[in-house]
């Protein structure tokens, strides 16, 4: 009697008459396509089922090893016992990511930034000395001993949160922002409430304007934990620079239900919209992002369908209806079934910003023409002039929706608060009525 498994999943064995020597034969696969081991009885007995005198494992040594964990008695192999942690951090500090993780003899530390081995970074701890948004990105650390065993830690993230700077060309944001994930070397929303976690082969990559999220296309994602749905009338404005995707699909933001995907499923590679059971359309015209190459993409929603601007140019429209779906960056979570993240994306984001209206066809054009300088993402007095005898005309502009607080000082030392200044379009003016007809006077703004 013969028996074989094509894998050990398939317990209990299928099982039929021998045909073929054990040595050199091989067995009928059906209902599998291939087999792995092949346990046999030379004496077609009863006990083979469960015990057999022989076994061929249809592969190499080295397969074998491979496929199945093999040790030889002795001290146990490493454990981890306390994984590396997320650290957030300012520029200039130092951080430390620490492993716990005791062994049965001597243990080996290998730490990697973004997948890459760190040279002589091989203790249960590593420092980053004057971290920059540069050192922002994904830590983790293969432990090993003499057991022949590897175990590799989860993910831990440097956060890098540097000050707001505005670029040359000043763009003011349109009005009615959410959103504002400028993608920085943090997960930080700086403009609404809703930070974004990074998720295990994340990383940050050089962007449009400062860096950029990096997506591997196989385990990563941001998670915008608690972030609802943005009722119709709404617009999304992102900066992408695919690479193709290995699955089927890759997702630009989901949220369990509905989904707006950068490849569409079934590998069209063409921008789409997905409602869970029931459609998943694309743009009409098709339209498929370029790889590597930074493309603008802004998406408007509103109670007639979705409308794709591509670099400040209404490209494309689909007649979907749905909310904007912003719980998650970079995959789709699948809620029926496995409940598991699937279609996950390859390539960069950058620049996430959304509103809670239509943006015009003049707005969106102004976002794309802003480039790599960005719009303006903190306060900036942009003039100041005598208005009269004890008074300064200041012109200042920032986010709209946003208060910021006025400074002064004489000796630019010592600086006292002066007003509360609200943006509510993204520019305004404030006279101060106090200064003294000869009095030098200097101003700054704060967020």
């Amino acid at each position: 009697m013969t028996i074989w498994t094509p894998d050990l999943a398939a317990w209990p064995y299928a099982h039929a008459s021998a045909a073929a020597s054990a040595q050199t034969g091989a067995p009928a696969t059906s209902p599998w396509s291939t087999w792995t081991f092949w346990q046999y009885d030379d004496q077609n007995v009863a006990q083979a089922y469960t015990t057999g005198d022989g076994d061929i494992f249809n592969g190499t040594y080295a397969q074998l090893t491979n496929t199945y964990l093999i040790t030889a008695l002795g001290p146990p192999g490493p454990t981890i016992t306390s994984q590396p942690a997320s650290v957030t951090a300012t520029p200039g500090t130092n951080v430390a990511f620490v492993v716990g993780a005791p062994g049965g003899g001597t243990v080996n530390y290998q730490w990697k930034f973004d997948g890459t081995n760190i040279a002589g970074s091989t203790l249960s701890y590593i420092i980053v000395t004057n971290v920059d948004s540069y050192d922002a990105g994904n830590y983790t650390v293969t432990v090993s001993d003499n057991s022949n065993v590897s175990l590799v830690s989860t993910s831990a993230f440097l956060s890098v949160i540097s000050p707001l700077t505005n670029g040359n060309v000043k763009v003011v944001a349109p009005t009615n922002m959410v959103d504002w994930w400028p993608a920085d070397g943090n997960g930080n929303n700086i403009f609404g409430t809703i930070n974004g976690t990074p998720t295990n082969g994340f990383s940050y990559t050089p962007g449009l304007r400062g860096l950029a999220y990096h997506f591997d296309g196989a385990t990563s994602y941001i998670t915008n934990v608690g972030a609802t749905d943005i009722p119709v009338p709404w617009t999304a404005s992102v900066w992408v620079n695919r690479e193709n995707a290995p699955g089927t699909a890759a997702c630009l933001f989901q949220n369990g239900t509905n989904a707006i995907k950068l490849e569409q499923y079934n590998g069209t590679r063409n921008v789409g919209i997905s409602t869970l059971g029931v459609v998943d359309s694309v743009f009409s015209p098709a339209y498929s992002v370029p790889t590597n190459i930074w493309t603008h993409l802004v998406f408007v929603g509103t109670a007639s369908g979705v409308t794709l601007y591509v670099n400040g140019v209404s490209t494309s429209s689909a007649t979907n209806v749905i909310p904007f779906p912003r719980a998650t960056i970079g995959a789709n979570w699948i809620v029926n079934g496995t409940h598991r993240y699937v279609d996950y994306l390859k390539g960069s984001v950058d620049e996430v910003m959304t509103f809670s209206r239509a943006l015009t066809s003049t707005e969106i054009a102004s976002i794309y023409s802003a480039g790599n300088s960005g719009l303006v993402r903190t306060g900036e007095i942009t003039g100041a002039k005598r208005g009269g005898f004890s008074r300064y005309t200041l012109n200042f502009m920032g986010m709209p929706g946003k208060s910021y607080t006025l400074y002064s000082s004489t000796d630019l030392a010592t600086w006292n608060p002066v007003s509360t200044v609200a943006t509510p379009k993204g520019t305004n003016v404030y006279n101060d009525n106090l200064v003294s007809i000869n009095q030098l006077m200097f101003y700054r703004i704060g967020q």
